[in-house]
């Protein structure tokens, strides 16, 4: 299995472009796991 985490910020544009791609290009290829970690709201696992 492969792990992707994105950390970005909720007022970056580009952040959300880009979740937005990785989360519907994850659904069309199996044993990707992903997740978005917000840097404002999760900053100890940002660091």
């Amino acid at each position: 299995m492969i792990s992707i985490v994105q950390y970005g910020s909720d007022t970056c544009q580009p952040c959300g472009a880009l979740e937005t791609k990785l989360g519907a290009w994850v659904k069309e290829h199996e044993g990707i796991d992903y997740s978005y970690v917000s840097v404002e709201l999760e900053p100890a696992k940002a660091a």
